[in-house]
């Protein structure tokens, strides 16, 4: 996915699952050419939601949390 991205794209992933999170975080970190930044909410997105989906609400309804993450491409 990353070599598809254009100089100053940006990948977001959000997640309640820590592991595929953990996996997710390594890679990008790994990565030279990737810069973390801040996660950026969905337009349109409910108080207290990051994506708007359907899984999200009921995560956040069984309290269970939401894991993101954003990475910026650079070149070098």
């Amino acid at each position: 996915m990353v070599r598809c991205l254009k100089n100053g794209g940006v990948i977001q992933a959000a997640t309640d699952d820590a592991d595929y999170f953990e996996q997710i975080r390594n890679l990008i970190e790994a990565r030279t050419d990737l810069e973390k930044v801040a996660f950026q909410s969905a337009t349109g997105v409910q108080e207290g939601e990051l994506v708007g989906s359907n899984f999200e609400r009921k995560y956040i309804k069984d309290n269970r949390p939401v894991l993101t993450i954003a990475a910026k491409k650079f070149l070098k």
